[in-house]
């Protein structure tokens, strides 16, 4: 699941809610992109780091939702 246009279409909706729940449930399933050229993956890591997740998350969810997951997709 690419989440990119997602957060950046919603991210002042409710759906953030949703994606919390999808990041501290599903974050072995999860890949973010940029949808480059319109957001570059500096924005989109900046936007989930201030809106998605929180204190609590786990830096290796996070890891494995930013690049780990991919490098997985790709064996």
């Amino acid at each position: 699941m690419d989440l990119s246009t997602t957060i950046t279409r919603f991210q002042d909706t409710h759906i953030v809610n949703d994606i919390k729940f999808l990041f501290n449930t599903f974050d072995r399933r999860l890949c973010i992109g940029s949808d480059f050229p319109e957001h570059s993956i500096y924005d989109i890591v900046d936007l989930i780091d201030r809106k998605v997740i929180d204190n609590n998350f786990s830096d290796k969810k996070l890891e494995n939702i930013l690049f780990n997951n991919l490098n997985k997709f790709m064996e």
